[in-house]
């Protein structure tokens, strides 16, 4: 058996609801007259076997129809017999060896042989969309070779099993294979007709063809067109559209017969793959209008151009190879670094004339760019997530074993650490789920400084700098070199900057860590992070320890790999970069977050749902902030002083764990040697002389030694910036937050 060495990865097709313009016929006399007479250089490739191919080119004029059968060299070929054409990729098994072909912008023609002496078969593997796979030839009862499918895939589907539509055993006769995919988006979606179907509502499932049929037309009046939203999208009586989402669509009559045109249009864009936009445009030609369909396709620009056509500067054209012939539709994708405006195109010839149609225009929306932060790092069993305008939760993959993704979903509304400094309240960082529901926040590494306000109770100023990776000389600041937290007070050290000590876990250098969105709550014996539900009080920090610590095992609950993360509750200074992030312009800009004071309830509400209608209980001001740090129970931190009672009391387990679990400090005036912890730099001392004027309680001599933060939610003393003491034993008033911290960045 010989096998060609031919192999393209294929271009997907899918279909969902469009934006819908009516296109009058449009014919543009310098781009028609100027295609009308441009050569084309067609190359036409014979393709006998694997080492005997000609390859021949010809000039030819744009929009003629020519056969080629005339333009492949057969001398001394009488051993071989011509099975198909392949244009541009797509197999034309329906072609016979002189059919005749448009000549268009692009065209690679290739005409497959098979050698008749012996004779051979031809194997053919086709993706569903027509793109070649494959081609073998195979001995006559022999069998074709299996074809690696690893880089093929279709959003909503996985590759079935079998995933070929015949058996690659016992080839007897030239053989057209096609890759079979199953369905695994199972969703329904609703089609409202008005004026059609009997004007009625119908569910139709995921990627399905609907068919919709205008009712009989009033007296005295005819069928115009179908619209939605106000938008003319067919003037066909029957109209065929793919499902991918509620639709509503009416028909329109009116007293006299409309003129019939062509029509082309083009939908918003689909994001149905990260890296790239989607999207799909339609043609109607109408049967009695002696116009042949030439060539279709696409227009884009990288930056915004009004208007685009054949002749805009830098105007990038892409042709179409196939549509979906029952709906005439289309799907092109791009880059997401490549365009910014696109424009659907397509060709026409009538008569011996050449006209040219265009689509209404899509330009991709510029979102309000964030500063360049250390992408999550993100664990097995995580999912993405962001909220729509209307606070809708929008996760990346619909299924977490297939990694389907969410044809809704938006790779770059996920996040953006945006400088609030002009618009409040707009910075979104990254949020997660875990395989159990929880919800997690990405704090990225950053260096900061104290502005103002160090070591006072006048609220003052921090400064945050993002860092790329972990080395922190790369923002080229002057960086402190000693670990005293005086050097980062910016007024008084020289202008200099700060590393955070959270991104330096058991002496590794970190590019960031997920916090815990709401306090921690319990579910069944296990932690759980979601809002509306109880703080988990009443344990000890011993306890509390074990739990967070044991999370790391539970992979087949949390989805996440023990390889992956490091579990463990929070410390002091991983409150503080999270207090810090939130008092900087990239959380609050120095606004105080609202106190949740809901009997311990986690994101400010009892009521399932009810936390979104809290955005200012936030680190951000929205729904993508750090919730319960001002307010809802005392949070325990893996942090105590020795000045106070023994912390092996009640937390032995913390206490004899490895030391990068827990931040230990001696006095308050030791405390001078601690950076970013929200403490020493952002109090005076004294009782409530935190920021904010929240409660500054100090473990003392005899007393309590371990640390609380953001304090209850019935004290007006709470804030990001409160810390009080208590002994570490159980109390119904105080629970804590778990940390991950990523094992490989």
């Amino acid at each position: 058996m010989r096998k060609t060495g031919i192999f393209i990865i294929i271009c997907f097709l899918l279909f969902t609801s469009f934006i819908i313009f009516f296109m009058k016929r449009v014919h543009l006399n310098a781009s028609d007259a100027q295609q009308q007479h441009e050569l084309i250089d067609v190359i036409v490739t014979t393709y006998f076997d694997d080492y005997n191919q000609i390859e021949t080119s010809t000039n030819v004029a744009y929009g003629s129809k020519l056969q080629f059968d005339n333009k492949v060299n057969l001398e001394n070929r009488e051993n071989y017999e011509f099975v198909f054409w392949i244009l541009n990729g797509v197999v034309q098994y329906n072609k016979e060896f002189d059919s005749e072909f448009f000549i268009t912008y692009n065209m690679n023609l290739v005409a497959i042989f098979k050698p008749t002496n012996p004779v051979q078969h031809t194997v053919i593997f086709m993706d569903t969309n027509g793109k070649k796979i494959d081609v073998q030839y195979v001995n006559t009862g022999e069998d074709a070779s299996d074809v690696d499918t690893e880089n093929y895939s279709k959003p909503g589907y996985i590759i079935a099993n079998p995933k070929w539509d015949k058996s690659l055993e016992n080839i007897t006769s030239d053989t057209i294979v096609i890759l079979q995919y199953e369905k695994i988006n199972n969703e329904e979606y609703t089609l409202t007709v008005n004026n059609g179907n009997g004007s009625n509502s119908y569910a139709y499932n995921y990627n399905t063809t609907a068919i919709i049929e205008a009712d009989e037309a009033p007296s005295q009046q005819v069928f115009s067109h179908w619209e939605k939203n106000g938008i003319i999208v067919s003037q066909n009586p029957v109209y065929k559209m793919t499902m991918l989402r509620d639709t509503t669509i009416t028909a329109v009559y009116t007293s006299n017969s409309p003129d019939v045109s062509p029509i082309l249009y083009l939908n918003d864009v689909l994001l149905l793959r990260d890296d790239s936009y989607s999207f799909v445009g339609q043609f109607n030609i109408p049967s009695d209008s002696g116009f042949e369909l030439v060539e279709f396709g696409m227009l884009t620009t990288a930056d915004y151009s009004e208007n685009l056509d054949i002749l805009t500067t830098d105007v990038n054209r892409k042709q179409g190879f196939k549509y979906f012939g029952e709906t005439c539709e289309f799907l092109m994708s791009f880059s997401k670094d490549s365009i910014l405006s696109v424009r659907a195109y397509m060709v026409l010839k009538q008569g011996n004339n050449l006209f040219t149609f265009y689509s209404n225009q899509q330009n991709i929306e510029q979102l309000p760019q964030g500063e360049d932060v250390n992408a999550p790092i993100l664990f097995s069993g995580m999912n993405p997530v962001y909220w729509d305008d209307q606070n809708n939760e929008i996760v990346k993959y619909l299924n977490m074993t297939t990694l389907e993704v969410n044809p809704n979903w938006n790779e770059n509304l996920w996040y953006s650490y945006f400088d609030t400094t002009e618009s409040i309240n707009t910075s979104k960082w990254a949020n997660v789920k875990s395989k159990d529901g929880s919800y997690w926040v990405w704090i990225p590494r950053f260096i900061y400084t104290i502005k103002s306000g160090w070591h006072t109770s006048t609220t003052g100023t921090i400064d945050i700098k993002f860092i790329i990776g972990t080395d922190d000389t790369s923002a080229e600041l002057p960086l402190s070199t000693t670990t005293k937290s005086n050097d980062s007070n910016y007024l008084g050290n020289g202008n200099k900057w700060s590393s955070h000590p959270a991104f330096t876990f058991g002496g590794e250098q970190i590019k960031g860590f997920w916090f815990a969105k709401f306090e921690a709550s319990k579910s069944g014996d296990h932690v759980k992070i979601v809002p509306n539900v109880q703080s988990w009080t009443n344990m000890t920090v011993n306890d509390i320890f074990n739990n967070t610590r044991a999370m790391e095992t539970y992979s087949w609950l949390y989805g996440w790999l023990q390889t992956e993360v490091d579990t463990h509750l929070m410390k002091n200074n991983e409150w503080g970069a999270v207090a810090y992030l939130a008092h900087s312009k990239y959380g609050r800009n120095g606004v105080a977050i609202s106190r949740n004071n809901v009997n311990f309830y986690t994101g400010g509400s009892q009521y399932y749902g009810q936390w979104i209608y809290n955005p200012l209980q936030s680190t951000t001001g929205n729904l993508y902030g750090v919730f319960d740090m001002n307010g809802a129970a005392g949070e325990f931190v893996a942090a105590y002083s020795t000045e106070g009672s023994s912390p092996s009391l009640y937390g032995s387990s913390l206490v004899n764990a490895n030391a990068k679990y827990r931040d230990v400090y001696s006095s308050f005036a030791n405390s001078i040697n601690f950076k970013g912890d929200a403490l020493y730099e952002t109090s005076a001392g004294g009782t409530n002389s935190a920021w904010f004027s929240n409660l500054s309680g100090w473990p003392l001599s005899g007393f309590n030694c371990w640390f609380v933060r953001g304090y209850l939610g019935n004290d007006s003393r709470s804030g990001i910036f409160a810390y009080g003491a208590m002994n570490g034993n159980a109390n119904s008033s105080y629970g804590f937050r778990p940390v991950l911290v990523p094992k490989n960045n």
